[in-house]
């Protein structure tokens, strides 16, 4: 007999796409847990063959869902949900030595992801799904993808930054820089420019393999641009928020940047440090036309 769960996957894929928004949040809460304690509903037997045949009728064609559904939901209660289910179901597939990519097309998640963060996840608090941000990085594949138009930037920016290649992790993260613009308030902005720092200093510190390649020169310094961005914020932008919430968050923020700055800068130093990211920017990082152009301006 064929096994079958319940609710079927028809069933859940039908409260992934509802209408009602406590339907959906409970949705990819139960689709975490069945990436965690139910995996053959979401991995197949034949992990690394993404033919049709291989495929159980009732397993969750989650690989299909993610980019559409994130791409589509607006409601910020539910973003926390989301993002931890995606997370999730990308580490079920890594913690069985397989690769997530296969089944779920990279450059269609990463321009959903994109577009979700580049609005700050429509006002979700920060702190809630900032933190999957830097896995979900992590496991991207370093392919290369043409940038869309920021309709959020001025004109200037636009015309200044135009059509460029971005490998996909990098215009993840750039894409949560711009979102920093769209927080709702200091505490969640805090938590995303720390969650950018957080993500091009991992970046800059991997060592390249296989399937992770080097950046070119020129998205090597985007990253260490991205750190300055950081750094002017905190020093010239962020408010004297004085105590509560926003305070803590920018003490935490302080935090980030002290720890992950102190990384680079030793392993700036390490000889031994071979083509990892930061070699390759390092005298521009910490020469006039990096850090100290930044801290001067």
């Amino acid at each position: 007999s064929e096994n079958h769960f319940f609710p079927e996957a028809s069933s859940i894929v039908r409260l992934m796409q509802s209408s009602r928004g406590s339907f959906r949040r409970e949705a990819f809460a139960l689709v975490g847990k069945l990436c965690q304690f139910a995996r053959s509903v979401v991995l197949s037997d034949h992990a690394g063959d993404t033919s049709p045949e291989s495929q159980n009728d009732n397993m969750l064609p989650l690989g299909t869902l993610i980019p559409s559904v994130l791409s589509a939901e607006r409601d910020p209660t539910i973003f926390a949900s989301l993002m931890e289910m995606i997370l999730t179901y990308i580490a079920v597939f890594q913690g069985n030595g397989n690769d997530p990519w296969k089944y779920l097309d990279p450059s269609l998640f990463t321009k959903s992801l994109s577009k979700t963060v580049r609005r700050a996840c429509y006002g979700a608090p920060a702190i809630g799904w900032g933190p999957t941000i830097l896995p979900i990085v992590a496991s991207l594949p370093i392919l290369d993808v043409a940038t869309e138009p920021n309709h959020d930037a001025t004109e200037r920016e636009e015309r200044m930054k135009g059509t460029e290649v971005r490998p996909l992790p990098l215009l993840a993260v750039e894409s949560l820089w711009d979102g920093h613009k769209s927080a709702v308030g200091v505490t969640d902005t805090a938590a995303i420019v720390s969650a950018v720092i957080e993500c091009v200093t991992f970046l800059m510190l991997r060592r390249p393999k296989e399937n992770h390649p080097q950046f070119s020169l020129d998205c090597w310094r985007k990253c260490g641009q991205l750190l300055l961005e950081s750094l002017v914020y905190f020093f010239m932008e962020a408010p004297d928020s004085g105590y509560g919430p926003a305070a803590a968050s920018l003490d935490g923020l302080c935090t980030t940047l002290s720890r992950d700055i102190l990384k680079l800068d030793t392993a700036s130093c390490d000889e031994g440090i071979g083509d990892r990211g930061v070699s390759n920017i390092a005298n521009w990082l910490w020469g006039e036309e990096g850090l100290q152009s930044a801290l001067f301006r």
